[in-house]
């Protein structure tokens, strides 16, 4: 099932859908409506007559995919249906001019995974300026919030990167898992994994391709294509240092982790 929000307001002078003006209208029910789709689903109310003055022209649904693919059509009986309606991936939006009278139509679409929006999520790493050694934990357990489109999705792993305020290259591990671990993970201190978390393992990403970048630096892993399914839309991930590495400060790493949700 997809889900979208559908909000009223009205664009700024030209249509530029990038400067939209700062206030919502409200819909009939509170300040947006979101709809969940299977098939087609229509607002239960229409368009009401918008005020005079500033919001008597240029008023357009504004349609959020939250979840899924859906396809959207506005009309006094819309249909959205596959040839005339416009198609929104998760996490996009689309404008679409309403009149008073007209409702929102959506469905739920099935798409390509190369239509699909990337999901990029980054995480600052919570380290130490005390030196590391091999098999310590660096910060502590991260989320990545947002790596599928609904609860219990899936997705595949793309890439995962480190990026380093000082200059590094010591081997990394970032240990990925699809719900979160009951391990208390310390900075500074060796991994001790519960046995309880191995059913909760994805996987581990192996960081070793550093790039020196006259004082910063970057480690890679490119072109994983790694499966993930996961208890809520989120992918919890712990890094650990295989060599000795030195930060030159607490906030020295982030990573960036890249997915294709499902």
């Amino acid at each position: 099932m997809a889900k979208a929000r559908i909000e009223y307001v009205r664009l700024r002078r030209g249509g530029d859908q990038g400067a939209m003006d700062a206030s919502v209208i409200a819909l009939n029910g509170g300040s947006a409506e979101v709809l969940t789709v299977g098939a087609v689903s229509v607002q239960a109310a229409a368009a009401p007559s918008f005020p005079d003055g500033a919001w008597n022209s240029g008023i357009h649904a504004k349609i959020t995919c939250l979840s899924g693919a859906v396809i959207a059509e506005v009309g006094a009986s819309p249909d959205a249906d596959f040839a005339g309606g416009t198609l929104i991936l998760a996490g996009r939006e689309a404008f679409l001019p309403i009149e008073a009278g007209e409702k929102v139509a959506l469905i739920e679409a099935t798409v390509a995974m190369g239509q699909r929006a990337s999901a990029v999520e980054t995480a600052a790493v919570a380290g130490s300026t005390a030196p590391y050694a091999a098999g310590d934990v660096v910060g502590t357990k991260m989320t990545f919030a947002n790596m599928a489109d609904e609860a219990g999705g899936a997705g595949l792993l793309q890439t995962v990167s480190v990026l380093s305020k000082s200059a590094q290259t010591a081997l990394l591990d970032l240990i990925l898992f699809n719900a979160d671990p009951v391990t208390t993970f310390v900075d500074n201190a060796p991994l001790a994994l519960n046995t309880a978390d191995a059913d909760k393992l994805i996987g581990v990403v192996h960081l070793s391709d550093w790039t020196a970048l006259g004082g910063p630096s970057i480690a890679q892993a490119d072109g994983l294509a790694k499966v993930y399914k996961v208890a809520t839309t989120g992918i919890i991930g712990v890094l650990v240092t295989r060599a000795a590495m030195t930060l030159l400060s607490a906030g020295d790493l982030t990573v960036v982790v890249k997915g294709l949700p499902d």
